[in-house]
């Protein structure tokens, strides 16, 4: 699964060169997530806010678990 998670970043990352869209952003956040990079995992999120406000993967319960978890360091 770490393997995949790490071919899901490099694959993510590189579309998101070419196209700066909110779903690869909540998708990429969304892969952070499951490999624990919670910092890297909020910043995408909120990338993917700034595109669209109403972006439902980065409004979901998953962006406010990481920010209470961040908190609690």
């Amino acid at each position: 699964m770490e393997g995949r998670n790490g071919d899901a970043v490099s694959l993510l990352g590189r579309y998101l060169k070419d196209w700066a869209d909110e779903s690869l952003y909540a998708k990429l956040a969304q892969v952070f997530a499951a490999t624990n990079m919670l910092q890297d995992s909020l910043s995408h999120y909120q990338a993917a806010l700034r595109i669209n406000p109403q972006n439902e993967a980065a409004t979901a319960d998953g962006p406010k678990n990481i920010e209470t978890t961040l908190s609690l360091f």
